[in-house]
């Protein structure tokens, strides 16, 4: 499920649980050197897919959904995450993670990013 600022809201109130993964492309800067988050996005990625297998598998209801918000800035506002940090303590944290359940926000998830942890 991808997200998009102005269907934000109206997605996580559809489904009962929805595990929102906010996430940015891999960008390199003019002095080649790439975006902090790069290395982690990729990764989540990656277990994310996996994620989504399990979730199957277990026959759980949580639906999965990434929100780019590189791309829809409502949504980086929103969650206050700044693409043009003017200290290196305001360079965004990326993945990050929104639990929902009924459409209410249940948790900013923190925890680990292994498949099992998440399902």
């Amino acid at each position: 499920l991808e997200l998009r600022g102005d269907k934000y809201e109206q997605a996580v109130k559809k489904h009962d649980r929805v595990f929102v993964q906010l996430t940015a492309p891999c960008i390199t800067g003019m002095n080649g050197e790439k975006a902090p988050w790069c290395e982690a996005t990729k990764t989540m990625g990656e277990e994310f897919e996996k994620v989504a297998v399990a979730l199957k598998t277990e026959r759980l209801t949580t639906k999965l959904a990434n929100a780019d918000v590189y791309k829809e800035t409502s949504l980086a506002a929103r969650f206050k995450i700044n693409f043009n940090p003017t200290q290196e303590s305001d360079i965004p944290k990326l993945p990050q993670f929104r639990y929902y359940v009924k459409g209410r926000l249940w948790s900013k998830y923190a925890g680990s990013q292994e498949v099992a942890s998440i399902v």
